[in-house]
């Protein structure tokens, strides 16, 4: 077992590649950019965060389910991982991480569910889009303009960039992109703000259980930034408290198929971290609660 272990911070990822291409570091994360260099030779887990363009419910069009609808079937998740990050994160077709616990087994293997196409559904998009502009009142969707908030962060803007080229490629409609930094980003994310119609934003669970996840919608909860309300989602939550095995986790599952059917945010990805670590390294463990890698049964082999 180690005696201890080195964490050394390096702001930039491809610099940590290079230290551990140069045997100065055990272990470095592989940011998306380089991951072709190294196919073959990553491992990888995920990391537990679950990624979304978050709807803000107070924006008129918003407001209006058909058309969160159409946002969602307007996206093809697996161009939008392509492009974004070249195809190393899954693409999200829920909203809950499947690997979390579940009753015996996964939760994603107990509750299986794919809420949208991989690849979208442009056909059934625009049922949805003209449906939600007849009850708006909007003749064209070129009349639509939202902002979309996005950290200044390259990857953050790769994925805002792709996610709006295909909401106006596919619908019609105007979207701005406003980036911030991260910071300024994270303290708009809260509710009944007007400073966003959409913003970028994703989830890392507390511990191994949907609701870790689904916990942040429920209508008067202080993180719920969609100002999403639902009898139904909250009415299942509240189920959720007073049950136990399997009838609380048909319960959780109720919560989000309840809030995919309401296309209340738009899932794009599950992030899957891919990272080198040296030969010598031996019991690495990895998760996608707490601290991520395990280092409790590490062994170095000279």
């Amino acid at each position: 077992m180690l005696d201890g272990v080195e964490i050394l911070t390096v702001a930039d990822k491809t610099t940590a590649v290079s230290m551990f291409d140069a045997g100065d570091l055990d272990l470095a994360e592989v940011p998306s950019e380089l991951a072709p260099q190294y196919e073959g030779q990553t491992l990888s887990y995920y990391s537990g965060a679950n990624d979304f363009a978050a709807l803000n419910h107070r924006n008129e069009i918003l407001a209006n389910k058909n058309f969160r609808l159409a946002l969602n079937y307007a996206v093809n998740r697996e161009e939008y991982n392509l492009l974004s990050h070249n195809g190393l994160y899954a693409p999200n077709l829920r909203y809950v991480l499947p690997q979390v616990r579940g009753v015996e087994g996964e939760y994603g293997t107990e509750y299986p569910l794919e809420a949208f196409p991989l690849q979208g559904d442009l056909d059934l998009a625009k049922e949805y889009l003209d449906t939600a502009l007849g009850e708006l009142g909007i003749a064209d969707p070129s009349e639509i303009t939202l902002k979309l908030v996005v950290s200044d962060q390259d990857d953050a803007k790769k994925e805002a960039e792709v996610v709006a080229n295909q909401w106006q490629t596919n619908l019609g409609i105007s979207v701005d992109i406003n980036m911030v930094p991260y910071a300024t980003k994270n303290a708009m994310l809260v509710p009944e703000s007007d400073e966003y119609d959409i913003i970028m934003s994703g989830w890392s669970p507390d511990y191994s259980d949907p609701y870790s996840y689904l916990e942040l919608w429920y209508s008067t909860s202080g993180y719920n930034y969609l100002n999403y309300h639902s009898d139904a989602y909250d009415g299942y939550i509240d189920a959720s408290k007073t049950t136990t095995g399997a009838e609380r986790m048909e319960n959780l599952f109720n919560a989000e198929k309840t809030l995919l059917e309401d296309g209340a945010l738009v899932p794009l990805q599950l992030r899957e971290v891919q990272y080198l670590v040296s030969d010598r390294v031996q019991n690495l463990g990895a998760y996608f609660v707490g601290l991520n890698y395990n280092y409790m049964y590490v062994d170095i082999t000279e």
